[in-house]
């Protein structure tokens, strides 16, 4: 059986200090759901985080709506929120990425199920 990736977080993850602060915004509990949900994606795509469909197409605004069952207006402010709290990064030709996900940061967060 083919194993699956299973992403774990730290017991603390929701006390870290840009975790908490984001909560606190309006719209920041959502926004923090959709960052879990596009971090598990950037997980099973293993693309050192960035967020992309079919592996070659980066996800913008719309196409993560669609993804997500949420409506773009929401994707738009959520994606704004986790960039100003360094959650996301979005590169100069518009790709987003999980902040901090390297290979070597993936293998840290990722153990394999049996």
């Amino acid at each position: 059986m083919p194993r699956k990736p299973v992403v774990t977080l730290p017991t603390d993850f929701f006390e870290t200090g840009n975790v908490r602060a984001l909560c606190m915004k309006k719209g920041g509990e959502e926004a923090l759901i959709v960052y879990l949900q596009l971090y598990c994606m950037a997980v099973t795509q293993d693309r050192d985080g960035k967020l992309m469909l079919y592996d070659n197409i980066p996800l913008d605004d719309a196409t993560i709506a669609r993804l997500l069952y949420k409506t773009e207006k929401t994707i738009e402010a959520c994606m704004q929120l986790l960039t100003e709290f360094h959650l996301i990064v979005q590169s100069p030709e518009g790709v987003y990425s999980i902040a901090g996900m390297q290979n070597s940061q993936k293998k840290k967060t990722l153990r394999t199920e049996v």
